[in-house]
């Protein structure tokens, strides 16, 4: 590869660069792609000192045609990255505002994959009399579709690719970097091949989802069975199953799977009216047994309980690796949080909150979750009698609940949060109160605490 880079009097970065861009033409069809660049912001002397994070990306735009020797591929690249590193200053946001592109939630606007290649110091060093020694991170939050780094040590190239577990499983990946390398064999045996004269590898992947197109005689058995259909045996359980957890009280709901690697996201978006009026049932309801992928599939499981979730509750650290998901209360580990109610020192108070258990807890760890109606129910009849004389009320289920008569009610909602519980937790706001405050909606009795 440093030969060829030599050879074209090009760097090493626009080849590798302009391979990947092959690679991606190649694997999706495509003749017009754009690919991310990171680039350090740091062209100005004033900023050498200064401690930050100035890295902006640079959208690098290739054509495919078949016609096309590598060479004068590599060529345009090389050209391409030039040019788009004289003007390397103007921030992304403005060059997404420009080309009015929609925006999308959940997805980066313009560029959904980025190639960096890192000339960073040896990440090894010592100082001091100190050894120090860069340690991989323990968790990984990729915020790009895919994203390959590039590291150049010791005279050889590592790469690290990046993905989002939702997009790409983990055998795309390996044959991505399976087919790229085979990519890097052929343009280095010749540079002036075809692109469209590259082979790639077989996808088998693609293959084994493709059905077959059925032939003339699974065509006539397929009628024939549809005509001799035997009668309906036994009935396909469903693939939740329901029960309590401490019956016969009915707060909260457990659910669990029937069925085996079963799609929890698409069963909700299937069943989502199901779920509210649940929800309206027991006030709680705890998933359990369900796989999920890290924080990246508890904020798609929630988005799909409650499209449109609200990312800023703004009290706590959000969660590594999360968009809209916040890590739990600092506290003292033996110190037991008292008795609140989530969220409800603010001027609006969302009317779902979403916990999920990361990692659970060797010793203890249990999170009480009560539903306020029964503990109102519970409270002594004078006491209720006494918040009935101070006009003390609740509201009916909404999306955000106001404090008082005449605030502004907007439609936003809360962020997941991270908190220990026995899995996916969704619970069903029990509503806001405020001394003197006339009611906004009435609703089931509920004690609130602020």
């Amino acid at each position: 590869m440093r030969q060829l880079s030599r050879d074209a009097g090009v760097t090493l970065y626009s080849t590798l660069l302009a391979s990947f861009q092959v690679l991606l033409h190649q694997v999706s069809g495509g003749s017009d792609v754009l690919v991310g660049a990171d680039v350090a912001g740091r062209e100005q002397p004033e900023l050498e000192r200064l401690i930050g994070f100035f890295v902006n990306v640079l959208p690098l735009r290739s054509q495919f045609e078949a016609g096309t020797p590598f060479a004068t591929f590599l060529a345009q690249t090389q050209e391409t990255l030039l040019s788009a590193m004289e003007h390397q200053d103007l921030p992304f946001d403005m060059i997404v505002d420009a080309s009015g592109v929609p925006r999308h939630k959940g997805m980066n606007p313009l560029v959904q994959v980025l190639f960096v290649m890192n000339n960073l110091p040896g990440r090894t060093q010592a100082m001091g009399g100190l050894s120090v020694e860069a340690l991989p991170a323990l968790d990984t939050h990729s915020k790009f579709d895919m994203a390959l780094f590039v590291d150049d040590e010791d005279g050889q190239l590592l790469g690290n690719w990046q993905f989002a577990t939702s997009v790409f499983g983990h055998e795309r990946i390996q044959h991505l970097a399976k087919a790229w390398i085979a990519l890097l064999e052929q343009i280095v045996a010749d540079q002036d091949i075809q692109l469209g004269a590259i082979s790639m590898p077989v996808d088998t992947l693609a293959v084994a989802a493709k059905p077959a197109a059925p032939g003339p005689k699974a065509d006539k058995l397929g009628k024939f069975l549809k005509r001799a259909a035997a009668p309906a045996g036994k009935a396909r359980p469903a693939p939740v199953r329901e029960s309590l957890i401490a019956e016969p009280q009915p707060f909260p709901l457990l659910l669990e799977p029937n069925e085996p690697h079963l799609d929890l996201i698409g069963w909700i978006n299937n069943n989502r009216p199901l779920i509210e009026a649940k929800l309206a049932t027991h006030a709680g309801i705890l998933f359990r047994g369900f796989e999920l992928d890290g924080i990246q599939g508890f904020e798609a499981f929630a988005e799909a309980i409650q499209p449109g979730l609200y990312g800023q509750y703004g009290d706590l650290p959000k969660k590594e690796g999360g968009k809209n998901t916040y890590r739990s209360t600092p506290y003292p580990e033996r110190k037991m949080i008292l008795f609140h109610n989530e969220s409800s020192h603010q001027d609006r108070w969302p009317r779902k909150q979403m916990f999920y258990c990361e990692q659970a807890a060797p010793v203890g760890g249990a999170t009480p979750v009560v539903d306020c109606r029964l503990m109102y129910e519970k409270l002594p009849a004078d006491l209720r009698d006494t918040f009935e004389e101070r006009a003390c009320s609740t509201c009916a289920p909404s999306p955000t609940t106001s404090m008082c008569r005449g605030s502004t009610s907007s439609r936003r909602k809360t962020a997941p949060k991270s908190r220990p519980a026995a899995g996916p937790v969704v619970s069903n706001g029990a509503g806001s109160t405020t001394t003197n405050c006339k009611p906004v909606l009435q609703g089931r009795r509920s004690f609130v605490t602020r």
